[in-house]
C-alpha cells in the first residue's frame, strides 16, 4: 500500500509546483512508495478530512499554528512544516534561511569589488 503523503501549499504556484517537483524527484530518486497528493489554495478542511479517515500518512505544506498542526498529529500524521514565518514547536520545519543567503550574496558582490549594498 503506498503512503499517502499530502503537500498542502497556498502560496505562489511557482514555488508550490518547485516544491512538489523537488518532493517528487525525492520519491523517484529514494524509490519511495509514497503517493504524494497535492492540495491547493484553501487546502485546510481537505487536509483535515484526509487526516481523519486514517487515508493520510505524511503532510508537507504551510502551517501556521501548533494548534492547527496538532489536527494533523493527533491522527497520527507525520508533517513537515515549510512556513519559515511561523512559530510552530510541534512540527519539524524547514526554510531558507533568510540571512545567511543575505550574506552569501552580499559577501559574493563584494568579492566582486562591490563597495556599497541596497537591499529592497
Amino acid at each position: 500500500m503506498p503512503f499517502p503523503v499530502a503537500l498542502a501549499y497556498d502560496a505562489n504556484l511557482a514555488h508550490a509546483n518547485g516544491i512538489y517537483r523537488g518532493v517528487a524527484e525525492y520519491v523517484r530518486e529514494n524509490e519511495l512508495d509514497w503517493q504524494v497528493v497535492p492540495l491547493n489554495y484553501a487546502f485546510e478542511s481537505n487536509l483535515v478530512e484526509l487526516a481523519k479517515s486514517g487515508r493520510l500518512r505524511g503532510a508537507i505544506g504551510n502551517f501556521v499554528s501548533d494548534g492547527w498542526a496538532r489536527c494533523l498529529t493527533d491522527q497520527g500524521v507525520r508533517a513537515v512544516n515549510l512556513f519559515q514565518l511561523s512559530q510552530i514547536k510541534t512540527l519539524p520545519c524547514a526554510g531558507v534561511d533568510d540571512q545567511a543567503m543575505g550574506r552569501a550574496a552580499a559577501d559574493h558582490l563584494r568579492e566582486q569589488g562591490a563597495r556599497a549594498l541596497a537591499y529592497f
